[in-house]
């Protein structure tokens, strides 16, 4: 009777198991797949157009998406569209065990707006972004010469599904040379690579590319922003760059005599472009040394941008760095917001105001008046860490509640609004002039008690001596 129990319950155990697999396997198949990789910038963006089949008998909520491991540490991001989707969105890192046990590859989900039934098929839009993808040869150029670049990637698009019919094609500068095959096409500025038909799940083919691109390959190595909210009319933004150029590194001593910026080749970085809050003011552009002088800002009132251009102190080469600060202030009445019982609604921009280049590790610091409470975050995006501790800044005493988000890899794309909820009683705003009223009133009244003492200590004096002269 026990035997037979437990017979029964192993053989339901087993089912479900069986069940529960069967729902984790990856289902589908890639009809037909478009993918335009673009070499021209300073990262490797690629624009990819598949027709994605559920070949299957039930239904597919999902796509992978598939990172080779000796790519991971140069992922950018990967954002998906698919029809009933206005906005490209980020995949999320699949931690199922079911799924993980691989050492060669990382898988990203994406949900798909509807469900996928069998035989049906969604065209799918991916936009991939790497950086770190390219490698400088030679690696060291003249002041003048023109950088070349080689680039290896994957023939085939690294994919969990099987691949009926694919076409990949590298749009570069001038190209000097190219892994060749049966179905390579070379014209002029372009190499494509297919058709390919039945590609199988995770199949590779290594090609190389080298060609010439004079484009700096500049990103930021750290970036960290703080936002120092007050309720007195200001919030003011102060942001921390690390630049670094990992283009071709320069070829002897950099001679400033030669110096002469229509002649130093284009891979070396001249300046950068910004954009800040429409209302935006007093920006100031400083580095270790000093103001920097050559910077120049506009608003311009149809983009509802402040443009920012702003030029080095000397051009950036390859493997050379540069850090510098970048601050600017707002008004809090356009971006603070009054809701009700004391409570309170900060808007701000997550990300850098340098939209084309890529902060491999950023870090925003969102400083809360003393004496907020009943914090809550909304965020357009996931972070890699999120955190609350304590700043202390003028005339603090308890600290103020400072919210610190952690993120890897922010692009033009981070650059939306986030929002920080939180109440403040009345009392705490006026707590700071208070203090600084109460130090300087006790500060007068122990002046002018010690000035009558000492008047009242000449006086007694006088009459001292006054008595003895009599």
């Amino acid at each position: 009777m026990n035997s037979n129990y437990i017979l029964i319950s192993i053989i339901l155990l087993i089912f479900s198991l069986i069940e529960e697999i069967k729902g984790s396997v990856i289902l589908g198949n890639i009809q037909k797949l478009n993918r335009n990789v673009d070499l021209t910038g300073r990262y490797m963006e690629s624009q990819i157009n598949l027709t994605f089949e559920n070949n299957n008998n039930q239904a597919i909520y999902t796509f992978y998406y598939a990172v080779p491991n000796y790519y991971n540490q140069t992922l950018v991001n990967i954002l998906f569209q698919s029809p009933g989707n206005d906005f490209e969105i980020e995949g999320e890192l699949v931690t199922d065990p079911v799924f993980t046990t691989s050492q060669h590859h990382t898988l990203y989900q994406y949900q798909l707006p509807n469900k996928l039934l069998p035989g049906d098929s969604v065209t799918i839009y991916l936009r991939e972004i790497f950086m770190n993808r390219f490698d400088p040869l030679p690696k060291n150029i003249d002041m003048q010469a023109i950088q070349k670049l080689v680039y290896t990637d994957n023939k085939y698009f690294y994919t969990p599904y099987t691949v009926q019919s694919q076409k990949t094609t590298f749009i570069s500068g001038k190209i000097i040379s190219n892994t060749e095959d049966s179905k390579t096409v070379v014209r002029k500025n372009q190499v494509k690579y297919g058709v390919y038909e039945n590609i199988q799940p995770y199949q590779e083919g290594e090609i190389k590319i080298h060609f010439e691109n004079n484009t700096p390959l500049a990103f930021f190595k750290n970036v960290t922003k703080d936002i120092e909210v007050s309720h007195w009319g200001n919030i003011a933004i102060s942001s921390y760059f690390q630049l670094e150029n990992a283009g071709a590194g320069l070829k002897g001593e950099f001679d400033r005599t030669n110096r002469n910026f229509m002649n130093i080749a284009q891979s070396a970085l001249k300046g950068l472009h910004a954009e800040l809050p429409y209302h935006a003011w007093g920006v100031s552009y400083f580095d270790e040394i000093g103001n920097i002088s050559t910077s120049n800002a506009w608003r311009n009132r149809q983009d509802k941008v402040v443009h920012l251009d702003i030029k080095h102190r000397f051009p950036i080469f390859g493997g050379w760095k540069s850090n510098f600060n970048l601050e600017y202030n707002l008004n809090t009445s356009r971006y603070i917001y009054d809701l009700d019982d004391n409570q309170y609604m900060l808007k701000q921009l997550f990300s850098q105001p340098f939209l084309d280049l890529v902060a491999e590790n950023y870090q925003l610091k969102v400083l809360l008046p003393q004496g907020a409470y009943d914090i809550d975050v909304t965020l357009p995006f996931k972070v890699d860490n999120q955190e609350q501790i304590k700043s202390y800044k003028y005339l603090d005493t308890e600290g103020r509640p400072t919210l610190v988000f952690s993120k890897q890899m922010v692009t033009g794309f981070h650059n939306q609004y986030f929002y920080v909820t939180y109440r403040l009683d009345q009392f705490e705003m006026y707590k700071k002039p208070f203090l600084i009223f109460s130090f300087f009133f006790s500060f007068f009244m122990i002046a002018i008690l010690l000035n009558r003492m000492d008047s009242t200590n000449q006086v007694i004096n006088t009459e001292k001596i006054d008595k003895k002269d009599k």
